[in-house]
C-alpha cells in the first residue's frame, strides 16, 4: 500500500513539473521557458508533499495507522490529484474522473482536489485543512483559470469519494 502511495505521489508531482517520460525508459524532463518557472514547479511539487505529510500526520495521530484509514485517504486524495491533473493534460489512464479541463489551472486543481477529499474524511481537521489549501493558493492569481482549476479538483475528489464510499473502511 505505501508503494502505491509513494508511485501515485510521483506521477502527481512529475505532471506539476512538466515532466515526460522519455525512450527506452530514460527521463526527459521538459524545459520550462525560464528559471522563475523553474522555481514555481519546485513549489507545485512541494505542495504535493505538503498534503501528503498533513494527511498522514492527521491519520498518525488519530489510529496510529491501525484502521488504514490515511493510507486509504492519502490513496484517494493522490488519484483525485491524479485525475485533475490528467484532464489537464492528459498522459495517463485516468481511475475514475475523466474531463478536457487543458485552461484549468493544474496547482488549484491538485490542492481543491486534496482539500476536498482530506475535508471528507476528517471532518474535525477542516480549519487545518482550510488553511493548507489557503496556502496552497495563494500563489495563484484569481481569474478564470483559477476558478476552473478549483471547480476540477472538486469534481475530481467527488468521483473518487463516490467511487469509494461502499469500501468497508472507517471514515
Amino acid at each position: 500500500m505505501t508503494l502505491i502511495l509513494l508511485i501515485l505521489q510521483a506521477v502527481i508531482i512529475m505532471s506539476l513539473v512538466g515532466y515526460t517520460p522519455g525512450v527506452m525508459g530514460k527521463p526527459a524532463r521538459q524545459a520550462g521557458p525560464n528559471q522563475a518557472d523553474a522555481g514555481a514547479q519546485l513549489y507545485d511539487a512541494a505542495m504535493v508533499i505538503a498534503w501528503n505529510e498533513r494527511v498522514l500526520a492527521v491519520a498518525e495521530a488519530e489510529d496510529h495507522f491501525l484502521t488504514l484509514k490515511g493510507v486509504r485517504t492519502a490513496t484517494m486524495m493522490h488519484v483525485a490529484m491524479h485525475d485533475a491533473l490528467n484532464s489537464i493534460h492528459p498522459k495517463y489512464a485516468p481511475y475514475v474522473y475523466r474531463a478536457d479541463e487543458s485552461d484549468a489551472s493544474p496547482l488549484a486543481a491538485a490542492a481543491q482536489a486534496a482539500y476536498e477529499v482530506a475535508a471528507s474524511q476528517y471532518p474535525q481537521q477542516k480549519t487545518a485543512w482550510t488553511d493548507e489549501l489557503r496556502k496552497s493558493l495563494d500563489t495563484e492569481q484569481d481569474g478564470a483559470t483559477k476558478a476552473k482549476g478549483i471547480a476540477l479538483g472538486r469534481a475530481a475528489a467527488k468521483a473518487i469519494l463516490k467511487r469509494r464510499e461502499s469500501d468497508r473502511s472507517l471514515r
